[in-house]
């Protein structure tokens, strides 16, 4: 329930960025994989909530891109264990 819920949502999210703020849409970043989130949990010793690893498994921040003012400037990243 808590994933479909999240999943919905978040599609909803991405539909209305794609068609309202492109360039917003543009800066998203690809999905984490299931073994860049199991890294997490090593490292912080805890599983992940359901909702939050559905996010990260849709979409694992935005890239500094010009113009996408729906996000923070200098792109974001809920973490990036992969990246060091």
């Amino acid at each position: 329930m808590q994933a479909r819920q999240a999943t919905e949502a978040w599609q909803r999210i991405e539909s209305w960025l794609r068609r309202h703020a492109p360039t917003t849409h543009a800066a998203l970043k690809s999905v984490a994989s299931e073994a860049q989130l199991a890294a997490l949990e090593a490292v912080l010793g805890v599983r992940i909530p359901v909702p939050l690893r559905v996010l990260w498994r849709q979409c694992a921040g935005s890239r500094d891109v010009r113009g996408a003012g729906l996000f923070p400037d200098h792109g974001w990243a809920l973490w990036e264990p992969w990246n060091g």
